[in-house]
């Protein structure tokens, strides 16, 4: 099974195998998916979307992966490993 590691701003968001994702999703994939219901208030910020790209790719092959992201006042970087 694919191993799953996300980081934002040192914070540990995933950091398991895939079927533990699948089974309980960490609690920000509900929140963001609360925030692209049509009439949120609330928009997902552009790093979140981003490594949401990036996961889903890495589930389609199976692909090990560790995502860290960094963000600050107009700016976010995201790194990515495929181990």
């Amino acid at each position: 099974m694919s191993l799953v590691r996300i980081v934002v701003n040192d914070k540990v968001l995933f950091d398991g195998e895939l079927n533990q994702w699948v089974e309980r999703p960490p609690e920000f994939v509900a929140e963001m998916a609360h925030m692209l219901q049509p009439g949120a208030v609330q928009r997902p910020q552009a790093h979140m979307l981003a490594l949401m790209a990036v996961f889903g790719e890495a589930m389609a092959r199976q692909a090990d992966i560790d995502i860290q992201v960094s963000t600050g006042i107009g700016w976010w970087s995201m790194h990515v490993k495929e181990n």
